[in-house]
């Protein structure tokens, strides 16, 4: 009797939910961004991102590219802030659920030093300063077409906890072996604190954020 109670009092509850109305779309600006009307489940929001990407690679000039898009999903999406900073490339993600998202400053240096580079592991010895909201260290193995490719750098928490339902928001992932760790150079070893294989966006490989 009292499970069916229950049952009935969580029914009543999400039938008088009022789903979210969402203007999904993709785009540069939040102006140019312009979609089609949907009704999101009772059981999402709509979640907007953007995103910025810099890369000091030959050719790019460190010109920072930004990206908008919005859509229905998940709502632990919600009020997100993530970023990754492998020094030849730098990534962050702002999430915002009710109003469009915005990145904000700039956060200022913190305190812990990981290596950060992009390529071949054995060369691999590169080291960069992180912001103080990038707390732990992060190393990203992928191999591509039989060769091991290793991202190493600085990430905040969330970073590293990211899944796959991100690509709701931001577009298509990339997958591959993700280890994080606290402490001053810690992703020069190869075992890290913790190894998960989860999907995270590997900068220079994707065409982030396109539909």
């Amino acid at each position: 009797m009292f499970k069916l109670l229950l049952f009935g009092i969580c029914a009543t509850f999400a039938v008088g939910q009022t789903p979210d109305k969402c203007f999904e779309c993709r785009g540069d600006k939040w102006d140019s961004c312009n979609g089609l009307e949907h009704t999101c489940r009772v059981s999402e929001k709509c979640v907007s991102a953007v995103s910025a990407l810099k890369q000091a690679l030959a050719g790019t000039n460190g010109v920072t590219e930004e990206r908008v898009s919005r859509r229905c999903s998940d709502p632990t999406l919600c009020d997100k802030e993530m970023s990754v900073n492998y020094r030849l490339a730098s990534w962050k993600i702002k999430t915002s659920c009710g109003t469009n998202a915005t990145l904000g400053s700039e956060a200022p240096k913190g305190r812990l030093k990981c290596y950060g580079c992009m390529g071949d592991p054995s060369v691999c010895t590169q080291t960069v300063e992180c912001s103080e909201k990038e707390t732990t260290c992060i190393k990203v193995s992928e191999t591509i077409a039989g060769n091991l490719i290793v991202h190493k750098g600085c990430a905040t928490d969330s970073m590293c906890k990211l899944r796959s339902e991100i690509s709701d928001v931001t577009g298509p992932v990339i997958p591959g072996d993700v280890s994080c760790c606290h402490g001053d150079y810690c992703n020069g070893s190869n075992a890290l604190t913790s190894t998960s294989s989860v999907c995270l966006l590997l900068l220079s490989m994707i065409p982030w954020m396109l539909s």
